[in-house]
């Protein structure tokens, strides 16, 4: 029997196909086929009103797609690396909870009487713990190469597993009522009378939350170890890290739905950035990608202190006379745009000046040089000014200067 089994393995390598590589396309069938069906589901029910869920309908899928077609590309060019693996699992539990989310509703409000609109509920109502659990617990312990820093940090990837484990299982054993469809029990709960999940979330929260915070605590550790392209490897997944924990902030303490799509976008960065992390694709644009993100991030939000200030001063001002707020709001406007571009240049200055101190220098070097020149009359004095610039703002292996007689 194990001669056969090893056969078998062999035959497989040699047509390209290893047990991983299966493993790796049947956990991508899945998030994928899921994902779809779910999607077509959604678009058979019409206009039959539906349950309200986070972000809309079909978020998930997008997840679970994303998540298994970078899942693959990983395990098949790297099939020792489990940030791989943790993609495709997260990417197939993402595609079957939004599946039998979708299911559940279809078989109760859509189309009553299909079988197995009960047990969908029930996978619906507990299958979003694995398919984010992982995210900022495991993957972060091993990226990017699939490996945990040291065995010292094998207990806490067993106490991940643990605390992400008890939740899941916990949940999954809730009498109810189901997420999704509150009118339903759980099919195989064996706790008697209504135990909900707001009954049980604070202390398995308090511990999955512990997990986290030791996981990002190993992810610090090691960007703070990292040298050349892992440290850009480990800037992408922190920038990503960083939105996400902004969309669950504003998702989880405003009850605005515009907020729910801004985090479920937010947590697509993730597995985007680990894409362009481990395949190294622009690597090296990282540095301009969150300079670009703290200048704008804090132009709009000057923008939006000097907006409504303007509306708050201006109100006061003019309300004896007007007895309105429509010229207030007006000027308060125009002031804002005319704002724009002077907040956007001293914002710029600033982050290049705490962050990005290469450009900045450079930058007070090339003002200077254009100074000095505009005076300046001997050729030679210039060819010299000029490559001692290039030299220090560039810093090229040879520099020389060509100049036609």
């Amino acid at each position: 029997m194990r001669a056969n089994l090893l056969d078998a393995r062999v035959a497989l390598a040699r047509r390209g196909l290893t047990t991983s590589g299966i493993a790796a396309i049947a956990l991508l069938v899945v998030a994928v086929g899921s994902s779809v069906a779910a999607l077509v589901l959604f678009a058979l029910s019409g206009t039959v009103p539906l349950p309200e869920v986070h972000a809309f309908r079909g978020a998930t899928a997008i997840f679970g797609l994303t998540e298994g077609a970078l899942g693959l590309a990983i395990a098949f060019r790297q099939p020792r690396n489990a940030v791989g693996w943790i993609f495709l699992v997260s990417g197939a539990c993402a595609g079957t909870y939004e599946l039998a989310q979708m299911y559940s509703a279809y078989a109760y409000l859509v189309h009553p009487g299909l079988p197995g609109g009960e047990w969908a509920a029930w996978l619906g109502s507990w299958l979003w713990l694995p398919t984010t659990g992982v995210i900022p617990t495991f993957l972060f312990l091993v990226f990017p190469d699939g490996r945990l820093l040291s065995p010292r940090w094998r207990p806490v990837a067993w106490y991940a597993a643990f605390a992400l484990g008890l939740f899941t299982i916990t949940v999954a054993l809730l009498a109810g009522p189901l997420i999704g469809l509150p009118a339903l029990r759980n099919p195989i709960s064996p706790f008697p009378g209504e135990l909900a999940l707001g009954d049980v979330l604070p202390p398995l929260f308090t511990l999955l939350f512990g997990a986290a915070i030791l996981s990002i605590a190993a992810l610090i550790r090691r960007f703070r170890r990292s040298r050349g392209v892992e440290r850009l490897q480990m800037k992408w997944i922190a920038y990503a890290s960083g939105l996400y924990a902004v969309g669950v902030f504003l998702d989880s303490n405003f009850a605005y739905k515009p907020f729910e799509i801004l985090d479920l976008l937010f947590i697509n960065a993730i597995p985007v950035a680990a894409g362009v992390a481990i395949f190294r694709y622009r690597l090296y644009d990282i540095d301009l990608l969150i300079n670009r993100t703290l200048v704008y991030a804090l132009t709009t939000a000057a923008i939006g202190a000097a907006f409504f200030g303007g509306i708050i001063m201006l109100q006061s001002l003019l309300r004896p006379m007007t007895g309105g707020s429509e010229i207030a709001v007006a000027a308060s406007t125009l002031a804002s745009f005319a704002l724009f571009q002077p907040f956007r240049r001293r914002i710029q200055s600033s982050v290049d000046r705490r962050f990005n101190r290469a450009r900045y220098d450079a930058g007070r070097m090339l003002d200077a040089f254009s100074d000095q020149i505009a005076n300046e009359v001997d050729l030679d004095a210039v060819r010299d000014d000029l490559l001692t610039l290039v030299g220090d703002t560039m810093q090229p292996a040879h520099v020389s200067l060509w100049l036609r007689a």
